[in-house]
């Protein structure tokens, strides 16, 4: 038989996790906690909620009746690759006028930063066009919903000059980008 409609009432939620982020965070982005009644599209709605975080492989739950009551025990899976990720690729282009560009890319990530949630990312391009970008995201609130994120961005590309038809020159289109947002 489905139950998932029976209506079960909490009296303890706990949080076995090793991710580093805080308890309370995971509780609070869960949106569930003792005395809450609780199904299970309800809780699993919460686990989604968890799992947005970015930092797990895998959110679960175990149900317990303890002495006061169901206890739900919410179970997290750190990030098997880690809290540093790092790629590393290439682009490159042509046009039909015979202009071609080409990158190396480089990426680094490391989240948790904090016991937040916090993230923090570097790209590095070079090639026939330069990059620099660096950002840090840092969430604000109980269930870590809001943020804000500075960052700042440098970056150069060659950009042909032509007379007409004909190219004479490149020149270096250089950029500097500084950035804040809130979400």
């Amino acid at each position: 038989l489905d139950r998932s409609d029976e209506k079960i009432p909490l009296a303890a939620v706990t949080v076995d996790s090793d991710s580093g982020i805080k308890e309370s965070v995971i509780v609070n982005r869960l949106g569930l906690d003792a005395g809450d009644v609780a199904n299970r599209k309800r809780i699993q709605e919460g686990l989604e909620s968890v799992y947005a975080l970015g930092v797990f492989d895998d959110v679960d739950y175990r149900m317990v009746q303890g002495a006061n009551g169901a206890e739900l025990h919410i179970l997290t899976e750190p990030n098997a690759l880690g809290k540093n990720l790092l790629s590393i690729g290439a682009r490159m282009s042509t046009t039909l006028d015979g202009d071609a560009t080409y990158q190396l890319l480089a990426k680094f990530t490391r989240r948790p930063t904090n016991r937040f949630g916090g993230r923090f990312n570097a790209v590095v391009g070079l090639g026939s066009d330069n990059l620099l970008d660096l950002a840090y995201t840092h969430p604000l609130g109980g269930d870590a919903r809001l943020f804000v994120e500075g960052g700042m961005q440098l970056s150069s590309r060659r950009v042909p000059v032509a007379i007409g038809d004909e190219r004479i020159a490149e020149r270096l289109d250089q950029s500097a980008e500084i950035r804040g947002r809130i979400g």
